[in-house]
């Protein structure tokens, strides 16, 4: 006689995504980077960002280093390719800078006197592992003016008394991003000039990119002029 079989069939568990990851997908901004593609990798070592100042011809910001790793605290999604490059925000420890003014509580800051456009600052700033300089407080905007009170040798600029700042509205005329993608209002500071009628005015139709005037307060300027301009290192602690 055949000895029975019994077959034990046990439940598959399928782990479903939580609301927390779900919202961290939901909020990846889709980029279709032409440059090389990049493989996905299961560790949390840190991997070149791409740059991607080139995008549809709208200058971006570009971190110095990304992880494969997403839904982490501090960090920021964007999708290259299919694949997931988180950018870290968190704080570093860094070595201090001599040419950045550190202020507790508010970050480092330096305001470069030779102009540049836009597209060139922010170039700059981040070779110097930071971007340029976006101002979330009106503590933040006296540090900003403080150091553009003190400055000498401003030169090769369209005007000495206004510096570039992160902030544009080159996606959508009118609605003003910082180049962290963040709105001014999300961001908390909104302060426009009311020089020549009221700004931002768009003059000729070319003003897309922001600028700090040396008496307070925001102005629209072009993209493709040549102003002073503020990195920021945010986030920092500093390394001895």
């Amino acid at each position: 006689m055949l000895k029975p079989i019994y077959l034990v069939f046990l439940p598959i568990v399928l782990s479903v995504p939580n609301n927390r990851v779900i919202r961290e997908v939901d909020s990846v901004e889709q980029v279709n980077s032409q440059s090389t593609e990049m493989t996905p990798s299961t560790s949390q070592s840190a991997i070149p960002c791409h740059d991607l100042s080139e995008h549809r011809g709208i200058p971006q910001l570009v971190f110095p280093m990304c992880t494969s790793t997403n839904g982490l605290e501090g960090l920021r999604n964007v999708v290259i390719h299919g694949m997931a490059c988180t950018c870290d925000l968190n704080t570093h420890d860094v070595h201090k800078r001599d040419d950045y003014q550190y202020t507790p509580g508010i970050g480092a800051h330096k305001l470069h006197t030779r102009g540049a456009t836009f597209n060139n600052a922010r170039r700059i700033c981040n070779e110097e592992g930071g971007h340029l300089a976006v101002i979330d407080s009106l503590a933040e905007e006296r540090v900003l003016l403080d150091l553009f009170k003190r400055a000498v040798g401003i030169r090769n600029v369209t005007n000495e008394d206004q510096a570039l700042i992160g902030i544009h509205d080159l996606f959508s005329e009118g609605e003003w991003v910082t180049i962290l993608g963040e709105s001014l209002h999300k961001n908390g500071y909104t302060k426009w000039s009311d020089r020549w009628g009221g700004q931002p005015d768009n003059g000729g139709g070319v003003q897309n990119c922001g600028s700090l005037l040396k008496e307070g307060g925001m102005d629209d300027v072009s993209c493709n002029a040549q102003f002073a301009f503020f990195c920021e290192i945010p986030g920092i602690r500093i390394a001895h």
